[in-house]
């Protein structure tokens, strides 16, 4: 395999982890003035994915918050915690963004579900600090999960070696599909009905067009026949 081919896929892991940081902070809690202007002053067309949602969902977030106002900043934290702190709930459901809360038989944070993403950040030797407080399954920490494969994966390719980079792709990808993909769909639903702004609707279209895009890249990679070639 030349160098070439190397640094696009190596580029490839990096961009998507860079992103993914990006969305982790999105969830993890209500947002700081500085982080609101840094989204503000960021540009859709820095962002080039195949799914226009991603596009269309930053614009749109983007362009709320260049619309500015005294009350902004307060605006968007009362969305981010009267939905993803779970404060307020629609036809029974809340959005806390947790898969137990989505995937669990009873709708509550905490469950088998959470133990199960716990036991696969513990398979990769990945721990989240206890002192956090917010349960393993958290969308937050399963974007990082992602985020960190990435990083690994892009590593091993640096380092010539091709089957941990594609080892660690194929853990990202199978995490995606059945710890995010699994349930993300249902939490936009409810969310969408509890915030009042644009802009976690926004945030909300753009990171599922995304997690369509890595996905795709992430399948593009576990197929392609230079990386195989060289795994081999």
């Amino acid at each position: 395999m030349n160098q070439e081919a190397i640094e696009g896929y190596d580029g490839l892991l990096r961009g998507h982890s860079a992103f993914l940081g990006m969305l982790a902070r999105l969830y993890y809690r209500p947002l700081s003035q500085d982080e609101l202007d840094a989204i503000a002053a960021m540009e859709v067309a820095d962002f080039a994915f195949d799914d226009a949602r991603v596009g269309e969902g930053l614009a749109e977030a983007i362009a709320y918050l260049r619309r500015g106002g005294s009350t902004l900043r307060q605006d968007v934290n009362v969305d981010y915690t009267s939905a993803f702190y779970g404060i307020n709930s629609y036809e029974g459901a809340t959005a806390n963004p947790c898969e137990s809360v989505f995937l669990g038989e009873d709708g509550l944070i905490m469950q088998a579900e959470t133990r199960a993403v716990f036991n696969v950040y513990k398979s990769e030797c990945i721990r989240k600090d206890p002192k956090l407080g917010v349960p393993d399954d958290h969308l937050s920490f399963e974007l990082q999960f992602l985020a960190m494969m990435g990083e690994r994966a892009a590593a091993a390719l640096e380092e010539g070696d091709v089957p941990e980079a594609l080892r660690n792709a194929g853990v990202q990808q199978a995490f995606l599909q059945e710890h995010i993909l699994a349930w993300f769909p249902k939490l936009k639903a409810v969310a969408l009905h509890l915030v009042k702004t644009p802009f976690y609707p926004g945030v909300l279209t753009a990171t599922e067009g995304y997690l369509t895009c890595l996905l795709a890249d992430l399948r593009e990679m576990q197929t392609s026949p230079e990386l195989l070639e060289r795994a081999a």
